[in-house]
């Protein structure tokens, strides 16, 4: 009998933990839809494209791809993100030392998320008028300093318009990008069904009632 108690309980526990884990789980949410532009020159008026997301769920990851961005001064420019509740955050700012940022060039898909290599470093290591790979980049503010996107918009909800802007601040270079992308890891808050929930009772019942017969 004793046995039989050990194994009961230890089942109902179980039950009770998937239970638990599958009622707290996670979604991925991905949107490519933000249209691209043709970014003018010289002009420090950001232009923007945004993408409105219809889920309410809460951020717990966050990454932004430029699809298809090409320009031939990269710091020129400043790319930024903004939140439905107004949070903005760089993406990056006029890459590069001086007064005129780096001339080396941007052509290709680039992801900035948080863990990303060092966009600054991979600028600065091809040199002028030569392609920076595209790639997954960490974010990074004014003089290269990194940023967590997670620490900007975690906790935030998904809900809303969700704003990329980008500038181009000097003359003679030109660029555009044929488009943009969200890809947002939430947490989501399952209920579990009715049935679901009164097995998790019952269990819960039988545990404490065998734990209280041991116990006499």
């Amino acid at each position: 009998m004793h046995r039989v108690f050990l194994r009961s309980d230890r089942c109902a526990i179980g039950l009770f933990l998937c239970l638990l884990i599958a009622a707290n789980a996670s979604a991925s949410i991905v949107d490519n839809t933000g249209a691209g532009f043709a970014i003018p020159d010289n002009n420090t008026t950001a232009t923007t494209s945004t993408i409105t997301l219809g889920v309410d769920e809460t951020i717990s990851n966050i990454e932004v791809s430029i699809f298809g961005l090409s320009h031939t001064w990269v710091g020129d420019l400043i790319a930024r993100l903004q939140s439905p509740d107004g949070t903005t955050a760089d993406l990056f700012v006029r890459v590069g030392a001086g007064t005129f940022g780096d001339g080396s060039d941007l052509n290709g898909d680039y992801t900035f998320a948080d863990g990303g290599l060092d966009f600054g470093a991979a600028v600065g290591a091809v040199g002028t008028n030569v392609t920076v790979p595209g790639g997954t980049y960490g974010a990074a503010t004014d003089g290269e300093i990194p940023i967590s996107l997670v620490t900007e918009f975690g906790g935030q909800s998904t809900l809303g318009d969700w704003t990329l802007s980008i500038s181009d601040n000097a003359q003679f270079d030109t660029g555009s990008f044929t488009g943009w992308g969200l890809n947002i890891t939430s947490n989501i808050t399952a209920v579990p069904e009715p049935g679901s929930l009164m097995l998790v009772v019952l269990s819960g019942a039988v545990l404490l009632k065998r734990r209280r017969r041991k116990r006499s």
